[in-house]
């Protein structure tokens, strides 16, 4: 009892409500791109590194900025929601890496925010059609 009390934090995660963990195991073969660890404790060796992943909805409000179709400059803010498939969690790790909102969502949605904002006039972005 006294070697699973102070040995434990060693090999024991523990994965909250609503998350995941990928694996990384540097010693056989590194992230585990198709396995994941499922919410719970769970038993992994000493020497591999769990990153936790959220898989609930998100939501994110950011200002972006965008030209309308007269040339004009604007702000807008939006608000979007975004989540992460839990089976896609180990490609994520291995490609993009835990900040994937600001190397993959926010550019992709500032991306589509200034192609959709310059079809229209400021009038018709500010204005009650919005």
């Amino acid at each position: 009892m006294f070697l699973l009390v102070f040995l434990g934090p060693l090999f024991l995660v523990r994965v909250p409500a609503g998350h995941v963990g990928a694996i990384w195991r540097p010693l056989f073969g590194g992230t585990d791109s198709v396995g994941v660890l499922l919410e719970g404790v769970r038993i992994v060796a000493p020497f591999n590194v769990v990153t936790l992943y959220d898989t609930r909805l998100l939501v994110s409000h950011e200002t972006f900025d965008g030209v309308t179709a007269e040339g004009l400059n604007v702000k807008l803010k939006i608000a979007y929601r975004y989540r992460i498939h839990p089976s896609k969690v180990g490609l994520v790790h291995r490609t993009i890496g835990p900040n994937y909102k600001e190397k993959l969502i926010a550019p992709a949605i500032a991306s589509i925010v200034r192609s959709e904002v310059s079809k229209f006039s400021v009038h018709d972005v500010y204005g009650p059609a919005r």
